[in-house]
């Protein structure tokens, strides 16, 4: 167990963390409109800079941030992250059967800046709404798709192949609470 008693990888779940998700998601590239003028900082994952008042620039979540906590940017929120993108994303995944494509960390990126950026966020309350939405609509789907794998016609199956097929459920089940 981590220090915050977060559990974490390798300890009784192969999964990681919501905060170790949101860490690996902290090198995605955002926009960000510095309040400073900085030259070039020299980081382990690349350059970044020159930074210049009201000039936008990409920089890593991390580092957005952590300007961000200092006062000295404003962070402009991924597209996919206003309320209008979201509203569709959500519209759509109710329409279809299977999992719809989005960013690859939505939830963490999004999660991230509400807590660190929400004044940035132009109707925050409604996008962690719909963020929760899409989330909920996204875990039912992936529950109904194994219910409905549990009650397949297994006849025909050998009984190693019931008992490997049996254990998926459960071990998927066990992540997505």
């Amino acid at each position: 167990m981590s220090r915050s008693g977060a559990p974490t990888a390798g300890e009784g779940s192969p999964s990681l963390s919501m905060y170790e998700l949101e860490f690996i998601c902290g090198d995605t590239l955002i926009e960000i409109i510095p309040r400073m003028q900085l030259e070039k900082l020299h980081l382990v994952s690349g350059s970044c800079g020159p930074f210049r008042p009201n000039v936008p620039i990409r920089v890593p979540l991390w580092l957005a941030l952590t300007l961000k906590k200092r006062g000295k940017c404003t962070i402009r929120a991924p597209a996919w992250l206003s309320v209008e993108e979201l509203q569709r994303l959500v519209a759509e995944e109710r329409k279809e059967s299977k999992i719809l494509p989005v960013p690859f960390h939505y939830l963490e990126v999004g999660s991230l800046i509400l807590s660190g950026a929400a004044q940035d966020l132009p109707e925050a309350q409604r996008v962690r709404s719909l963020l929760e939405d899409l989330e909920n609509i996204r875990t039912a789907k992936i529950k109904k798709h194994i219910d409905d794998e549990l009650n397949a016609d297994k006849s025909g199956m050998t009984v190693r192949r019931l008992h490997a097929v049996s254990a998926v459920p459960e071990v998927a089940l066990r992540h997505i609470r």
